[in-house]
């Protein structure tokens, strides 16, 4: 599995394993619900363990610390606005997510990687020491630098139940993650 593969595997199961339906207060009520919900969850957590396993033994704690402060994000819910799409009707709720800028230590670490190691390629990243240096510094990271204002789509279905598109916002995501998605989409394409 590639590095960034890794990477994307980690993001991907902390949003789509933490989730169940259940909230009231109207959209803004099940956005909430829903974020609180990947603040707090363990689940996630413990499903990455074959994601661990990939990972030398040295980063393992690391690791763990890291996704600690993957969960440790703040919000503000700004608003929301009913728009019809002509599919039908659906609500777009407003967020401000402050994270740890993930994406921009990711980058340093690559740059610095590439800096020592000038004759490696992408596939020699993906070794022990790559990957030890990368979560020690995600997990040293405390302060919420990064700053993404993001909509959230809710829809209600005829049943009167609301469900959101947390799971495949690939905005969301990327805020909650401090931009590193964004930065890991930006190495590969250069």
């Amino acid at each position: 599995m590639t590095k960034k593969n890794i990477l994307i595997t980690i993001c991907a199961a902390l949003l789509a394993l933490l989730l169940a339906a259940c909230s009231t207060g109207g959209a803004k009520g099940e956005v909430e619900t829903e974020l609180e919900r990947l603040k707090t969850s363990e689940t996630a957590a413990a499903s990455l363990a074959a994601v661990k396993e990939k990972l030398p033994e040295s980063a393992g704690d690391d690791f763990d610390s890291f996704l600690a402060n993957v969960r440790d994000f703040d919000y503000k819910i700004l608003g929301n606005e009913v728009r019809n799409d002509g599919d039908g009707e659906y609500t777009l709720v407003t967020v401000k997510i402050r994270s740890c800028d993930f994406g921009r230590e990711y980058l340093a670490t690559w740059k610095d990687y590439m800096k020592t190691h000038k004759n490696a390629s992408a596939e020699d990243a993906e070794g022990a020491e790559f990957y030890e240096e990368l979560f020690s510094r995600l997990a040293g990271l405390k302060r919420k630098q990064h700053v993404s204002y993001v909509d959230v789509k809710v829809t209600e279905s005829e049943d009167g139940s609301l469900t959101t598109d947390i799971q495949t916002n690939e905005e969301l995501q990327d805020a909650l993650f401090g931009g590193m998605i964004s930065e890991m989409k930006n190495l590969a394409a250069e």
